[in-house]
């Protein structure tokens, strides 16, 4: 199942036009979870989570998503998570 992440944490990438970073890096993550609730027992439980990320073209909502490959995140850095619909 898809999740749509927040993490409390600066992207990857700093802003352009000298802007000051965002504290905030959203993604959209794939795990063997079938629910949400599964999802954030999966968190409680082990803290870190092995996702799949997958990246999506900004430059057209309608862009496909582009599988990046498997990422080990944190659990604690997390702010919300909920399901990813296309």
């Amino acid at each position: 199942m898809k999740f749509f992440v927040t993490m409390h944490m600066p992207p990857t990438m700093a802003p352009k036009g000298g802007d000051p970073p965002r504290l905030i890096h959203q993604m959209i993550v794939e795990h063997k979870s079938p629910s949400l609730e599964d999802f954030k027992e999966t968190l409680i439980e082990d803290g870190y989570v092995v996702v799949r990320e997958y990246f999506k073209d900004n430059k057209s909502h309608d862009s496909p998503l582009v599988e990046q490959g498997d990422i080990l995140i944190n659990g604690m850095h997390i702010g919300k998570v909920k399901v990813y619909v296309a």
